[in-house]
């Protein structure tokens, strides 16, 4: 019989290895006698192994002939039967074979190539919140707790992923261990709407016992303060300094939000929240296809975990599944913030072909809790409602008060409407003609009718500037597909077709009240300190800019007589990114586009020089 040489590879391992394998189909002989097998040939069965050989010990081939067997000389040695082959030579011999081994005495399941050690396990609370401090700049000195802050003041208003209750609960629980270590209380999130973390006195409390309480955090509680961090930080420092936004910082949130996920348990809910922001940071960082990768893997935690936003239809509202008001209040801002981040990533022209990750909300789908939750209505100074007052939640279908609702709840509420522009245009795109302004035009005045609601009742840019650019972009969804035709005609043939006339007016209306927000946005940061104020910039409105210098540029090839108030809304549009610069990444490219845009301006006769038209690469590389 010939050796069965073909089941074994030099490395050791055999791909009979695994349990399931039949084993007597590579063990047994044909031509086995009183259901003993042989062994695998002359070239084995009548020497040692090469282990049992240099320890001059008498070799049992048990684990040749059983590699599943409890006890063999082998377990004795510690070591496995491995079987060097011979040369063999002779007239119709088989050629040199690589040199064989038997299969591990042990399964491979329990082998310690598979005992590998949690990545995790060295990363600490206390070594994950030291990166915030070390990625200050030079005469700069900042905390985690700095962090907490700025999300809070800067981006919970409109992407409310961490919920403000229970996070100071948790942190009060921290403080309540460090004071009484003996009796700490549970960590647990509280089933009550009263307490005075609304008013986030936790955060304001000095000490210098926050490292104490850092030791005594979570290690996914402190990733998901770096991620908070993360998302309020910006591309440059009070000193001048060039972040680089994908940086070790940024590594460490992404390695542990994807070994976190990996985990055979159920997810945490932090990673969920992580996920959420480090999707908004790479898409305002310019990096959509990854933060449509990132994005679909935390709604595959969430609905492992049963997050949805709640419907009009539930029971019982202040129980659902076990969960007390405030973790359904969590769960539906988390869910909404995630369906917030579906719709930017959609309007990268990178991601339009990707299926939206998240559905459409039903009619009865409820919009988020109004009160304690959210940070700040559309006019500054706005009293909030108490944390034990019911406040009703609307669903998305119905009309919402702008005036009184939170701003959180009419970035919701618009985001549905961008939702539904965004499946209008990719039915556009499939179809390859353009439709009917008419089969849009219900979609067209509701979006409209919440834009004069928003100029209106908001007082303040800030309250408002993502619900703005979203109207902004929903209409543009609807209309920039007539743009390239509207280029193409004189403005007496636009005046002739209807279909052309109501997108020209459509197109106008959005830049208009995109610059009307402009304008006041570059007087504000003229006036104020322009690092603290970028923060507050939502991601949507610097590609918004974007799209409103696209508009104008067409326009003043149009209609020459507005060619300076055309130039005009065009350099507002370029110093709003020069300032977006400043917060989002994505705005950095979007900035160098603009400037591209005006090679086709011809210049005035004592404007030097002329650029001539470029290609798309010569033009990049001239602008870089």
């Amino acid at each position: 019989m010939q050796p069965i040489s073909h089941a074994f590879t030099h490395t050791g391992l055999s791909p009979a290895s695994d349990a399931a394998t039949d084993s007597s189909s590579v063990f047994r002989s044909p031509d086995s006698r009183n259901g003993v097998p042989r062994s695998f040939g002359s070239a084995f069965s009548e020497r040692a192994c090469q282990k049992c050989r240099a320890a001059k010990r008498r070799c049992d081939k048990a684990s040749l002939l059983n590699p599943y067997s409890e006890l063999t000389n082998q377990d004795a040695l510690g070591a496995t039967c491995v079987y060097l082959a011979e040369p063999v030579t002779g007239p119709g011999t088989a050629p040199p074979q690589a040199p064989l081994a038997s299969l591990p005495s042990q399964s491979l399941l329990r082998s310690e190539y598979l005992c590998a050690p949690d990545p995790l396990a060295e990363l600490t609370a206390p070594l994950i919140l030291s990166f915030v401090s070390a990625d200050a700049a030079p005469g700069e000195q900042s905390d985690w707790m700095d962090g907490v802050r700025a999300y809070y003041a800067c981006v919970h208003k409109w992407y409310s992923v961490v919920h403000r209750v229970l996070f100071d609960h948790r942190i009060d629980c921290l403080w309540a261990a460090v004071d009484s270590p003996a009796a700490p209380p549970s960590s647990s999130s509280p089933d009550f709407l009263g307490g005075s973390s609304s008013s986030s006195t936790t955060l304001r409390r000095d000490s210098a016992d926050w490292n104490v309480v850092a030791a005594n955090m979570s290690r996914e509680m402190a990733l998901l303060i770096l991620a908070m961090y993360l998302s309020a930080r910006t591309c440059s420092t009070q000193s001048g300094r060039n972040r680089d936004m994908f940086d070790n910082l940024y590594r460490v949130v992404r390695r542990a939000f994807t070994l976190g996920l990996c985990e055979p348990t159920l997810p945490k809910i932090e990673f969920v929240q992580i996920g959420a922001l480090l999707g908004l940071y790479e898409y305002g960082h310019g990096q959509s296809a990854v933060a449509y990768r990132t994005l679909s893997e935390t709604v595959a935690a969430a609905n492992v975990l049963g997050i949805r936003p709640g419907s009009a239809s539930d029971c019982v509202p202040e129980n659902i599944n076990g969960k007390s008001a405030l973790e359904q209040e969590q769960n539906s801002a988390l869910w909404w913030s995630s369906f917030i981040l579906d719709q930017l990533i959609h309007r990268d022209d990178a991601s339009t072909h990707l299926p939206f990750i998240l559905e459409t909300p039903e009619p009865g789908t409820l919009l988020p809790e109004p009160g304690h939750n959210l940070a700040g209505r559309l006019q500054p100074g706005s009293c909030y409602e108490s944390p034990g007052t019911a406040a009703q939640r609307l669903p998305v279908g119905a009309d919402l008060n702008v005036a009184s609702a939170e701003s959180f709840q009419i970035s919701a509420k618009i985001a549905s409407l961008l939702h539904r522009a965004l499946r209008h245009n990719n039915e556009t795109r499939q179809h390859g003609t353009l439709p009917p302004v008419a089969n849009f035009a219900p979609l067209d005045e509701e979006i409209r009718n919440m834009t004069l609601l928003l100029l209106k009742d908001a007082t303040d840019w800030r309250y408002a500037l993502d619900c703005f650019a979203m109207c902004c972009s929903a209409l543009f969804t609807l209309y920039l597909p007539f743009l390239p035709i509207i280029g193409s005609k004189t403005a007496a043939q636009i005046n002739e077709s209807t279909e052309l006339r109501t997108a020209l007016a459509a197109l106008r209306f959005a830049a208009q009240m995109s610059s009307d927000i402009t304008c006041k946005m570059n007087i504000e940061f003229s006036r104020s300190d322009q690092e603290l104020s970028c923060r507050e910039l939502a991601a949507l409105a610097a590609p918004t800019c974007y799209v409103v210098v696209e508009v104008y540029t067409t326009l003043r090839n149009i209609f020459p007589q507005e060619y300076q108030k055309c130039q005009d809304a065009i350099l507002d549009k370029y110093k709003s990114l020069k300032f977006f610069r400043c917060r989002w990444g994505i705005a950095g490219t979007l900035t160098t586009l603009v400037i591209l845009s005006y090679r086709y301006e011809p210049p005035p006769l004592s404007h030097p020089p002329i650029l001539l038209p470029l290609s798309s690469d010569s033009a990049v590389r001239t602008a870089g």
